[in-house]
């Protein structure tokens, strides 16, 4: 097994950074193996420990978000953690378009960037190898890209 690159080498730091992670209830035990790199490699590059909230499914995710963006104070990044999984019926096609339509309404809307890790999938074991222990994990894909994000938006506030 690939070894899982979760270290900050490479990364700006975010020093104090402020950081919200929305998580699915659905099939947890497949996004709490995204949680815990993203979280440790938030912290590496310097962001507070996360604030971690679960809504019941995938559709819930933009209200969640849309709610903590108007909160004092707000948090700088959002990361949506879940999966949706296909079965036999259109449900997956509403609910996957639903959510991600409705995080980007929102993410644009309240000026938030929200990192979306939402994975639509044919079968848990697509959802299992996207959250394998390696290099590859979403949850590491999140964190980067919330720390980029978090370090781009620092820097052009202050020019």
């Amino acid at each position: 097994m690939a070894q899982r690159k979760s270290d900050c080498h490479g990364l700006p730091r975010i020093d104090g950074a402020d950081v919200t992670i929305l998580q699915a209830s659905w099939h947890s035990d497949i996004t709490d193996r995204m949680l815990a790199p993203c979280r440790e490699l938030l912290v590496q590059c310097g962001a507070s420990d996360p604030t971690i909230h679960r809504v019941p499914g995938s559709l819930e995710l933009p209200i969640a978000a849309q709610t903590i963006c108007r909160l004092t104070p707000r948090p700088e990044v959002i990361i949506a953690f879940g999966i949706i999984l296909k079965g036999a019926t259109d449900h997956y096609e509403v609910v996957r378009n639903e959510c991600l339509r409705g995080l980007m309404d929102v993410m644009l809307r309240e000026d938030m960037p929200i990192i979306v890790e939402v994975l639509p999938v044919l079968s848990l074991e697509q959802a299992f190898e996207r959250s394998a222990d390696n290099e590859f994990n979403k949850g590491l894909e999140a964190a980067r890209a919330a720390v980029d994000i978090v370090s781009l938006r620092r820097t052009l506030r202050a020019s």
